[in-house]
């Protein structure tokens, strides 16, 4: 076998199997629930505690502990 005809044969079974993956995933895809405002208001309310937790964990703390907690929170 030759070159072309092996990178050729590699090619074609490539874009199959990267077609196949792309079809089974768009299949999947409508059973997936979409995010509701339950799902965002429950998010929000954990980060609102979060950021009331760091502050009240680094209430006297020196401003590099409240540097390291304000970037925590915003990662």
């Amino acid at each position: 076998m030759h070159w072309p005809e092996q990178t050729e044969t590699m090619v074609k079974a490539l874009a199959e199997t990267q077609k196949q993956m792309w079809k089974n995933w768009f299949d999947l895809m409508p059973g997936v629930p979409s995010p509701t405002a339950v799902y965002s208001d429950v998010a929000n309310q954990i980060s609102e505690e979060a950021t009331e937790g760091f502050k009240a964990w680094t209430a006297k703390s020196g401003q590099v502990v409240k540097d390291v907690a304000e970037r925590l929170l915003t990662t």
